[in-house]
């Protein structure tokens, strides 16, 4: 018997490993250096940075490097963040209204907690792996970087204008953001909202305003920092608005 635990205990650990190793592959997150996908209508030059919230250190510098390498030659950043420094008690609605369709918090301080080093707070990953540094950080100032994303209050508002109002009750109301959330509802009508909300609005809402922000932007010289599932859908857009865009 005692043989058996073991084993189980072995295979079971194995399991997660196993899991969290794909989980990482998964995201990007092994990958030491970004890799640019360039395209362009022959008046505008926009350089895509697939870019995850979870990678090692030399991804980031690699990121870093070429952004103000390409910043000296006159590109300018547009980065990805719906955040956008919420403060009043409005946004805190909207961050709560958020968390009752994902079912969690989006974290605060990245995905990977950096004292227990666990990824969603659940994963146990290796000390070589980092949460994305912030802008500030990651992007050079010779990029002129900007947040060319859109935020929850507006994701929110939108959804609601389209469907309906994403009603609070007590226990999504007095629940801080900070701690863990146990309002859970096994609603189907919230199972298809959430599922409408990230297909809708998380990818296609997001991946046409950028594609938009791309078509009037002023700038010829463009770099496109967002993660790597908003890719192909922005070029899709882009390509719609303008059918000669084509890889450089």
């Amino acid at each position: 018997m005692k043989n058996i635990k073991i084993l189980f205990v072995i295979g079971s650990s194995f399991l997660v490993c196993s899991c969290t190793s794909l989980l990482l592959i998964g995201v990007g997150a092994n990958q030491k250096r970004v890799k640019p996908i360039r395209l362009t209508n022959n008046s505008k030059q926009v350089v895509f940075l697939p870019m995850h919230h979870v990678g090692v250190k030399s991804f980031y510098q690699s990121v870093y490097t070429l952004t103000d390498s390409l910043g000296k030659q006159g590109y300018e950043v547009f980065y990805e963040g719906t955040g956008k420094n919420l403060k009043t008690h409005q946004d805190t609605i909207y961050e709560k209204k958020l968390r009752k369709l994902f079912g969690f918090a989006l974290p605060k301080n990245g995905y990977l907690d950096s004292v227990e080093h666990k990824l969603l707070g659940q994963f146990k990953v290796p000390e070589k792996y980092m949460n994305q540094p912030k802008a500030n950080l990651l992007y050079s100032i010779k990029s002129n970087p900007k947040n060319g994303d859109v935020s929850i209050q507006k994701l929110i508002e939108e959804y609601e204008n389209k469907y309906k109002e994403i009603e609070l009750d007590s226990c999504d109301l007095i629940t801080p953001l900070s701690e863990e959330y146990s309002c859970k509802s096994k609603s189907e009508d919230l199972k298809k909202a959430r599922k409408i909300f990230n297909q809708e609005f998380i990818l296609q809402y997001r991946n046409k305003s950028l594609a938009e922000q791309i078509h009037h932007s002023q700038s010829d010289k463009i770099i496109i920092a967002f993660g790597k599932r908003h890719i192909s859908g922005t070029i899709e857009v882009l390509r719609q608005l303008d059918s000669s865009w084509h890889e450089d």
